[in-house]
């Protein structure tokens, strides 16, 4: 009776190890390339996929980047087939290429869905991309004019997200053999 207890207690135990040894599986790392980007430039971001589990290999099927609530790429959600395995300690990085902003600002990503399971945490909802769109018009720009006559031609630059550069606007006249007699560069941007 005791011989039978105690592989009953073996057993049990035994059952319970393999029941609580578990894949489990977070985003510990997450950015984009480049860091920053135009309106309808291409750019990228990897998530590293880590095992944090017991002692337990699993398959991560699917993993699926979702956008914030400004919708500001060309999609909501982003799925990714994975179908790899990893091991308990080990790693993997999924790449989402192709991502393309829709409009200017700063914007973020609200989970990464690996399988059915939403990571939400701060390594994830923390990384802010900024997207920037700068266009110009000009206006006001005849057509034709006669040899030696003055006309004006406005120029307007708008822009939208983050703009942490420098920015050289520079006036290209394009029309045949029209010139823009002895003014220098500076007096041109000056003028812009």
């Amino acid at each position: 009776m005791i011989k039978k207890l105690l592989i009953s207690c073996i057993s049990l135990i035994f059952l319970i190890h393999i029941v609580a040894a578990t894949a489990t599986f977070e985003v510990n790392n997450f950015a984009c390339t480049p860091s920053e980007s135009a309106v309808s430039n291409q750019f990228s971001c990897t998530a590293t996929i880590f095992n944090s589990g017991d002692d337990e290999t699993g398959t991560v099927n699917t993993v699926t980047l979702f956008t914030d609530s400004e919708d500001w790429l060309e999609d909501s959600n982003y799925p990714k087939a994975v179908g790899e395995s990893v091991a308990a300690g080990e790693s993997i990085d999924v790449i989402f290429t192709g991502l393309r902003a829709t409009k200017s600002g700063m914007f973020g990503f609200s989970s990464i869905n690996i399988d059915d399971v939403a990571d939400t945490s701060s390594t994830v909802t923390s990384l802010i991309y900024n997207v920037s769109d700068i266009s110009t018009e000009v206006s006001n720009s005849p057509t034709s004019t006669e040899n030696g006559q003055e006309f004006e031609a406005v120029a307007e630059v708008t822009a939208g997200g983050n703009i942490d550069v420098d920015v050289l606007l520079t006036f290209v006249v394009n029309s045949g053999g029209c010139s823009i007699g002895e003014q220098s560069d500076q007096e041109i941007m000056q003028m812009i």
